[in-house]
């Protein structure tokens, strides 16, 4: 590179350099503006544990810190949050206690003072809008075990829980009388059934209402099932009912679903046969080539039981 095209290049670079110092060197200087707070106000006590801490937004600022302490600005005993975010909302959800919050605006030159808030999450006052999140078992549960532990997430604004269990639904007769705790969790025997059980938070002042879900115990397993179609063993099945139909002698208190296996061997050789479920008591064998088949049906239930299968039908599918 010639001498002249090299003082051309450096020229070029110190303009650059200056131009990107200036821009720095004229960033407005913000330090004098105040960052106003829209919400949460001032002193504000409240039951909600989560918040949207709000401000206006302050001209030439490109980020804001916030800062959220417990329980006082100039006695911090817990620094619960420290960000810097581009917008003017936070959202927080703060367990109960005594809390600051500031926020200060800044660019690359300079920052405002902080803007100081206080807001307490009350420990004591109203559950009525609050709910005692259950955690097991699950609602609509089956199970063939007859002793159920119980539980649910502590709500922090209760001293003691009321439980209560039903049979048949929310409306129904109690299984127990109603049960005042302080803790979450209860176990209890029951009896082959459906029942609605529920959880009510409370203290000295309030309530929150009934969380309630539902359980299927059921010790029993389904009854034997009867294959009726084809009705006699060696029957050929016509064209227009390719078939199986089959009955149950019981309705179980859980839901039942059935397995049926098609098998060209009467022994059902592991591998060597078709394997169908079905919540229906009859199975389409459309598709099925022709030929001899053996078939057999057994039932289960939702909450775990086994039935004695079928006694095993033999049927022709014709070759037409």
């Amino acid at each position: 590179m010639n001498t002249r095209i090299m003082r051309k290049y450096i020229e070029f670079l110190f303009l650059i350099l200056v131009l990107f110092s200036c821009d720095i060197i004229t960033e407005p200087d913000i330090s004098d503006s105040e960052v106003i707070v829209i919400a949460p106000p001032d002193g504000l006590v409240t039951t909600a544990s989560t918040l949207t801490f709000w401000w206006e937004h302050v001209l030439d600022a490109e980020k804001y810190n916030i800062l959220i302490v417990s329980p006082e600005w100039d006695s911090v005993v817990t620094l619960v949050a420290d960000t810097n975010i581009a917008g003017n909302k936070f959202l927080v959800t703060l367990p109960p206690g005594e809390y600051d919050w500031g926020i200060s605006a800044f660019n690359n030159s300079s920052s405002t003072v902080y803007t100081i808030s206080h807001v307490s999450i009350d420990t004591s006052t109203n559950l009525s809008s609050q709910l005692v999140v259950l955690q097991s078992p699950e609602d609509n549960y089956n199970t063939n075990e007859l002793e159920i532990l119980f539980s649910w997430y502590p709500v922090s604004a209760a001293n003691s829980y009321l439980f209560d269990i039903r049979r048949d639904s929310w409306q129904g007769d109690n299984v127990i009388p109603t049960y005042l705790t302080e803790y979450d969790t209860l176990s209890l025997m029951l009896k082959d059934g459906v029942y609605y059980w529920g959880v009510q938070g409370r203290n000295d002042f309030s309530s929150t209402i009934f969380t309630t879900r539902s359980l299927i115990v059921d010790t029993e397993p389904p009854g034997r099932p009867s294959i009726n179609y084809p009705a006699q063993n060696g029957d050929t099945l016509a064209s227009d009912e390719l078939r199986l139909k089959w009955s149950r002698p019981k309705i179980s208190v859980s839901e039942i679903i059935d397995s049926v296996i098609v098998s060209h061997d009467s022994l059902f050789t592991n591998g060597n046969y078709l394997y169908f479920i079905t919540k229906e008591t009859e199975l389409s064998l459309e598709g099925i080539e022709s030929g001899k088949y053996f078939a057999k049906v057994r039932s289960y239930d939702k909450a775990g039981n086994l039935g004695e299968p079928s006694l095993v039908r033999k049927f022709y599918i014709d070759e037409e």
